[in-house]
């Protein structure tokens, strides 16, 4: 649809494909907050109330590939800057070609958010898709010194924000 707005009424638009996001300001409720900041939420909170244990969904083996939501908006506005850039003719993964267990992920979050009760995975509730991870290389291509937030870092900006608005 891109490519025809553009041959017709000379329109240039730019499409991304994002992985799964989070970062502080996304809901405090963790059945509508995105998966990574609902299990940051639960964990706060469970710490919070000193609870023994947390549930999370599945055997934690998929693997999934994150995009901190500061980062996404830093591309977003050097795309709207650069938009006359050779590579924007065709959809661009937001991607860094790297993904995390759901396992791994429950580990960092349990240690950043230095929670000492269990993990309960329940393997009643589906894993999902094995494997999420998008190809980098037209990304690269496009934004070649673009520098994505170190995780860790931007997962403990993440636990402060629902440290922050705690009671929720």
């Amino acid at each position: 649809m891109s490519e025809c707005y553009k041959m017709q009424y000379g329109f240039r638009s730019i499409n991304f494909f994002v992985p799964n996001m989070y970062g502080p300001h996304d809901s405090t409720d963790p059945n509508k907050a995105h998966a990574l900041n609902a299990l940051i939420s639960k964990a706060v909170k469970a710490k919070k109330e000193n609870k023994k244990e947390i549930e999370v969904w599945g055997s934690g083996i998929a693997i999934r590939e994150w995009l901190y939501a500061k980062d996404c908006a830093a591309i977003f506005l050097q795309a709207v800057e650069k938009i006359e850039a050779v590579g924007f003719d065709e959809p661009v993964n937001i991607g860094q070609n790297f993904g995390l267990s759901i396992r791994e992920l429950v580990r960092i979050i349990k240690n950043e958010t230095s929670f000492k009760g269990d993990i309960v995975w329940n393997r009643n509730m589906p894993d999902g898709a094995p494997r999420k991870v998008m190809d980098d290389t037209r990304f690269r291509k496009i934004f070649p010194e673009f520098n994505f937030t170190d995780f860790n870092a931007g997962i403990r900006e993440t636990i402060k924000y629902y440290e922050s608005v705690y009671p929720y």
